[in-house]
């Protein structure tokens, strides 16, 4: 899955790296990353890596005219408000409490999301985590920027063609049983991308409430 691309990624380039590190917020269990990397912070300090996959078009024909254009015309749309929503979430039951932005750097680290789009769209965060990490690769391992940061992206890109690919054929059997036999074969309560232990994902309709 895209976590333990990542992951490889920084391990690529020479970065201790930690996948799923529990218990590292301390007024609860939450985990703020997917991936805790070492000390690659502007300051030296630990970043945590949160990689959100969206689907732009969960849940589009119940939109308004505006949100769909913005989820379809605009690139990556979806996965810079799924940035912005992670940064800004607080605790259930705490509205006026610590965004998870400003709980991360209360313990010493930087909160760090990552958004993607099944269809392989990526924001600038996506990119300036690559750059960073191609010159840590270079430093560390002497590795070519050039080569490093082609292979890693080749990597993600690759990673969400198949995990897309595999959504549109489950969608496919889905319709093609309902039409068919009329039995519901969907599991459309796990969300376009599959169960949630198996992918990473936000279902935009769910978490956004359909901007």
């Amino acid at each position: 899955i895209l976590r333990d691309v990542i992951r490889s990624m920084c391990a690529n380039a020479g970065v201790v790296a930690q996948t799923e590190v529990p218990d590292m917020l301390h007024d609860g269990n939450e985990r703020p990353g997917d991936i805790v990397a070492t000390g690659i912070g502007r300051d030296g300090e630990d970043i945590c890596i949160d990689a959100c996959v969206m689907d732009p078009l969960a849940g589009l024909a119940a939109l308004t005219l505006l949100m769909r254009q913005r989820r379809t015309w605009h690139v990556a749309h979806s996965a810079i408000m799924a940035e912005k929503f992670k940064k800004n979430k607080k605790r259930t039951g705490e509205p006026n409490g610590q965004t998870m932005e400003q709980r991360v750097r209360a313990i010493g680290k930087t909160f760090y999301p990552v958004g993607f789009e099944v269809f392989g769209a990526t924001t600038a965060s996506c990119y300036k985590l690559i750059q960073l990490l191609s010159e840590k690769a270079h430093d560390r391992r002497g590795h070519h920027k050039a080569t490093f940061v082609r292979k890693w992206t080749t990597e993600i890109a690759m990673c969400l063609a198949k995990r897309g690919a595999q959504v549109a054929l489950a969608r496919t059997f889905g319709v093609s049983a309902e039409n068919h036999v009329g039995f519901d074969v969907g599991g459309e309560e796990d969300g376009p991308m599959g169960a949630p232990d198996t992918e990473q994902f936000i279902g935009v309709e769910e978490e956004f409430g359909g901007w």
